[in-house]
């Protein structure tokens, strides 16, 4: 019996606050949901600031999400 492995993302969010600039909230991540099956081959695009690193941080748990799961 072969499990597949898959990335789950559910309604992940992200925010970093800016605390040298006042306390400025950035809302980086915002409901972000996919899976990514075993095998497949994905593009993670997007503009500059657009949430693309922070994305694959917290993939390999670099980064704790505010809310959301990944599994």
């Amino acid at each position: 019996m072969t499990t597949e492995t898959k990335i789950i993302v559910s309604d992940v969010n992200k925010t970093f606050v800016l605390h040298n600039q006042n306390g400025i909230t950035l809302d980086v991540l915002s409901n972000a949901n996919f899976s990514v099956a075993s095998g497949e081959c994905v593009v993670l695009n997007g503009r500059s600031g657009s949430g693309k690193s922070t994305l694959l941080r917290a993939l390999y748990a670099n980064y704790l999400v505010d809310t959301g799961n990944i599994e």
